[in-house]
């Protein structure tokens, strides 16, 4: 446990004759500190930055994290000036040039995210249609230190969405009780019953629509959990859609749900 504390925005001390400047940094966790060695100008700047778009939106179940505070402690980090950048996870960013852009690239993707969607939120845009419009403009998306290996945008926008307004995202159905059996349901009957529902799920598969096969399956399983020629179907759509996800966890994700569905009891 730590035995150390102090209050305010930063702390120094002095260990093995090195100086050491705690910076308090609220980003990816509200308790993140960066390390700033004033005699080397080396900023190591904790998970407030890495190689990758950041992950705003973790989908194991934590909530959103503050965007206004990330870009806040982005900017007090980009006045230090640093000669290098060494993030908590991925290599380094050497040099004045590099660590600057790289802070400003960081800054300015999840500024640009963040106002988008809440433009989009003030034009009355659902979440669903904010993840279809809100992306980066074209000279960071092509950045590689951007790109959506563990953070995911349209994560981002979601969250922003849910911290800021809820889950409730314009459709009226929404407030009422119509929920995933009834569409189910209705599904089954408008396909001509659950066998050529299962077909179409197939033939999608089989087209490369991965994302469409996969949700009727959905409606099959929904009124029969159990049923194993259905589990497999999943499965196999979900395999598919792991195969297009980029970001590490949603990838992972997917694969994961599609091992449950196989898995039989001893």
């Amino acid at each position: 446990m730590p035995n150390r504390f102090f209050d305010g925005d930063d702390m120094t001390l002095t260990l093995c004759g090195v100086e050491l400047k705690l910076l308090a940094t609220p980003g990816e966790t509200s308790d993140a500190l960066a390390v700033w060695i004033p005699s080397e100008r080396i900023l190591c700047a904790g998970d407030d930055i890495y190689r990758s778009f950041p992950n705003v939106y973790p989908v194991r179940g934590t909530p959103p994290r503050d965007l206004p505070s990330w870009i806040a402690s982005l900017e007090r980090m980009m006045k230090l000036d640093a000669q290098g950048v060494v993030p908590g996870h991925t290599m380094p960013f050497c040099g004045a040039e590099q660590s600057r852009a790289a802070l400003r690239n960081y800054r300015d993707a999840l500024k640009h995210i963040f106002e988008a969607t809440i433009e989009g939120m003030r034009q009355g845009m659902g979440p669903d249609e904010l993840v279809q419009t809100v992306k980066l403009p074209p000279h960071l998306a092509v950045l590689d230190d951007l790109g959506e290996y563990y953070g995911n945008i349209a994560w981002t926008v979601r969250g922003i969405y849910s911290a800021c307004i809820g889950w409730f995202g314009n459709d009226p159905l929404e407030l009422t009780t119509f929920g995933a059996r009834e569409e189910a349901l209705g599904m089954v009957e408008l396909a001509g019953g659950a066998a050529v529902l299962a077909d179409r799920a197939r033939e999608a598969l089989k087209r490369g629509n991965a994302h469409w096969a996969s949700r009727l399956a959905a409606h099959l399983l929904t009124l029969e959990p159990e049923n194993r020629a259905y589990r497999e179907l999943k499965a196999q759509t979900l395999d598919a859609v792991a195969e297009s996800i980029l970001t590490a966890t949603g990838r992972n994700y997917a694969y994961t749900v599609a091992q449950e569905l196989r898995r039989t009891e001893d």
